[in-house]
C-alpha cells in the first residue's frame, strides 16, 4: 500500500494497520521510524489519503479478478493527479490485464 501510495503523486508518511487488543479491526497508523512513533492516521492524514486506504483495497481486487467498478464522486479528497493516475491504469493493459472497467461520476470538468 506505501508503495502504491508513492507511486500515485500522494505524499504521506508510511502507513501500517496495528491490532490492538480490544478492538474488533486493526486501527490505521502513520509511522515514524526514526521516532519509534505511531500516531492514529486519522490525526495527521489528509482526507485524500484516508480515502485512498479505504479504496486501495477494491482497486487491488478490481485489477485481480476484472470487472467493473462504480464509485459515486470518485474524486471527492482526492488531488486531481491521483485521480488522473488512477483512471490511466484503468488505460493501462501492462496492469489491468483482467480488463477492469470504471464508471464513476464528478462534478469536476476535468475528468
Amino acid at each position: 500500500m506505501n508503495l502504491a501510495v508513492s507511486r500515485l503523486g500522494i505524499n504521506s508518511n508510511s502507513l501500517a494497520f496495528v491490532k490492538q487488543q480490544n478492538d474488533t479491526f486493526d486501527k490505521l497508523v502513520s509511522v515514524f521510524e526514526d521516532k519509534h512513533l505511531l500516531i492514529p492516521a486519522e490525526f495527521i492524514e489528509s482526507f485524500g489519503t484516508l480515502r485512498f486506504v479505504d479504496l486501495f483495497p477494491v482497486l487491488a481486487g478490481i485489477f485481480s479478478h476484472g470487472g467493473v467498478l462504480l464509485i459515486d464522486e470518485f474524486d471527492t479528497s482526492l488531488h486531481p493527479m491521483v485521480v488522473m493516475n488512477i483512471i490511466n491504469i484503468f488505460h493501462d493493459d501492462t496492469i489491468n490485464k483482467n480488463h477492469a472497467q470504471l464508471i464513476f461520476n464528478t462534478q469536476n470538468p476535468i475528468f
